[in-house]
């Protein structure tokens, strides 16, 4: 298909479906086209008609494409049971699009990103472009006063409305949750300053929280760069007004999600990552502080020794233990023979400051600060107010240099202004409320509460149901899917919830029946599965591996397995697929039948 389009009609594709889009605006259409015929290609996709081809592509011709490309397509299509005879046939629209900006399509989109992406793709390109050394020093000492700050390279300082001046800034803001969700301080710097905010609140000058942070006159082109920089814009007072600010503001975390970021599915081995590497640098530390013990041992060995023979012996010794201090400090664990030899965990991160600058810039920031803003007091916080001013300014000082690595980065995958435009739109925007939108949040919340409790209870049911087959191993050890589950005997306490708080009458019944009950008797038992089931039934646990189960879940109808290796695999004829098979798998062999074999539903990462 890609080939066979790459000739004929690639945008065109994309047109049509704008044409459907259009054809919805549009009553005009010809009727003396023919769809069946002229507005076909060589595999069955409609066209765009003759009086849009001829606009969209300006004194274009495309040559019949080579015949094997269209048999590549057509058996493309066949293998994804892909029928273009039964697709629908959209009637020819025929209207005046607006003018090209350029000579073709590719020049259109340019145009209209670049227009869009200035100035701020100028400002961002010029702020990125500096480094540490070009920006302001971080201030020795900070002034406790409420509102902003501003600090001139030369010491100076004085109060000021805003950085509003500013074009291109650097910007943190530190919050007490405990609290409430206003900001308590804020850093900023740009190519002129350093900025400090300080909330009245934090300072005890005012017993409102609701304080927010002024940035700066909103008609003013200004770009600001943070680390999921929505939190930072959510305390700006400026971001609140229905008329849109000229404030276009650049995430790092985003700019980092798009060049090395990963998934979800990703974290877990990351962090296994991550840990094996912290043990080794531990294992490195150990080891040279060892070393260095036995230098202090031979230094001491060495000044107490009379016989000269010895004492050479003692400062070779000496001499090649801190030989090898110096090469244990300076080895890296991190290099490898080349970069293609890099395993995935190490060339990426999660989205924290932390690790971004670890991975981007070799920045070890500690943020051991941070946990004392979920919960200090104000009047912890004031104590020692200018350590947290400079844990923030730290903050945007790295931030700022995350930035200058990422942007280029981020230019050089994403080179299209339509992109960047694109990225820097997605954090303007915002979203208009009323005096009903906190009821439509408690609306919201009682719908999902009601409907989570819905499905707990007849997931439950589904549950209690299976148990029902405890005494009865013939027919579960039969089953597909409840033979998987974990049927030991488990005697429910009373604080597990499995069953509602018996009476007293039931309670004397009980024990009057378990006194003449045998040694080993299981009647007054219930499975392991249904007791940890049973305690929260949409645990995440629970929903990977037992509610498939107890729902009786299939892939093509056939029953489900699950691989402590291969993760959900399926049971299915050999004849009935290509999929590689499972190989021998003890956890699985039990369930195997003649002429069977298991294939993984998903590959695992």
């Amino acid at each position: 298909m890609h080939r066979l389009y790459s000739k004929t009609a690639p945008s065109t594709a994309i047109y049509r479906h704008a044409g459907l889009y259009l054809r919805l605006k549009s009553t005009k259409a010809s009727k003396n086209l023919k769809p069946q015929q002229d507005l076909k290609n060589q595999v069955g996709v409609q066209l765009l008609s003759p009086t849009l081809h001829s606009q969209v592509f300006k004194n274009t011709s495309f040559p019949p494409p080579d015949t094997s490309f269209i048999q590549i397509s057509r058996d493309h299509l066949n293998q994804h049971g892909l029928d273009t005879s039964q697709a629908s046939e959209l009637t020819p629209i025929v209207f005046n699009v607006p003018p090209l900006h350029g000579n073709n399509l590719d020049h259109h989109f340019h145009r209209i990103g670049a227009a869009t992406a200035e100035p701020y793709l100028s400002l961002a390109k010029a702020f990125g472009a500096l480094s540490l050394d070009n920006l302001p020093s971080v201030p020795d000492s900070w002034v406790h006063q409420s509102g902003w700050t501003k600090y001139y390279p030369d010491g100076s300082f004085e109060a000021v409305e805003s950085p509003g001046e500013e074009s291109m800034i650097c910007f943190d803001v530190e919050t007490l949750p405990n609290y409430h969700n206003y900001a308590i301080m804020a850093c900023a710097v740009s190519p002129n300053a350093w900025y400090t905010w300080l909330s009245p609140w934090l300072l005890g000058e005012t017993e409102d929280p609701a304080q927010l942070i002024p940035i700066g006159d909103p008609s003013q082109p200004r770009i600001v760069v943070g680390h999921n920089v929505a939190y930072d814009r959510a305390r700006v007072r400026e971001e609140y007004s229905l008329e849109r600010t000229a404030n276009r503001w650049l995430d790092t975390m985003a700019l980092h999600v798009a060049t090395k970021g990963i998934s979800s599915h990703q974290r877990p081995s990351w962090m296994s990552r991550r840990k094996e590497k912290s043990r080794a640098q531990e294992q490195k530390e150990e080891c040279i502080d060892t070393v260095k013990e036995l230098v202090e041992q031979a230094e001491a060995e060495e000044a107490e020794e009379a016989d000269d023979n010895r004492r050479a012996d003692l400062q070779k010794t000496r001499k090649e233990l801190e030989d090898g201090i110096g090469e244990l400090s300076s080895a890296n664990l991190e290099d490898e023979a080349d970069m293609a030899n890099k395993r995935w965990e190490d060339i990426t991160a999660v989205n924290s400051l932390a690790e971004v600058a670890r991975l981007h810039c070799g920045i070890q920031i500690d943020k051991t600060i941070r946990g004392d803003f979920m919960t200090a007091t104000p009047e912890s916080i004031r104590e020692k107010l200018d350590e947290y001013i400079t844990y923030c300014a730290t903050d945007v000082a790295t931030t700022h240099a995350v930035f200058s690595k990422l942007h280029p980065a981020f230019l050089e995958a994403c080179p299209s202004p339509v992109s960047w435009a694109g990225f820097v739109s997605m954090g303007n925007g915002f979203l208009p409320v009323n005096e009903t939108w906190e009821k439509y949040i408690q609306s919201a919340e009682r719908t999902y509460r009601e409907l989570e409790e819905g499905i707990s209870s007849k997931l439950e049911i589904l549950a209690k149901q299976a148990k029902e087959l405890f005494d009865e191993p013939n027919k579960w050890e039969k089953d597909e899917w409840l033979s998987q589950l974990d049927w030991s005997p488990k005697n429910p306490g009373r604080s597990r919830g499995v069953e509602p708080p018996p009476s007293k009458a039931k309670m004397k019944k009980a024990a009057k029946n378990s006194a003449v009950l045998p040694p080993g008797d299981t009647r007054q038992s219930v499975p392991q599965w249904y007791v940890d089931l049973i305690k929260n039934p949409i645990a995440p646990k629970n929903l990977e591996r037992m509610l498939p189960l107890v729902l009786r879940m299939q892939w093509k109808a056939h029953p489900l397995f699950w691989s402590p290796t291969h993760g959900w695999v399926y049971r299915a004829p050999r004849s009935d697929t290509e999929a590689a098979a499972i190989q021998d798998e003890d956890d699985l062999m039990k369930h195997s039948i003649e002429g069977h074999a298991f294939y993984p539903l998903l590959k695992r990462k």
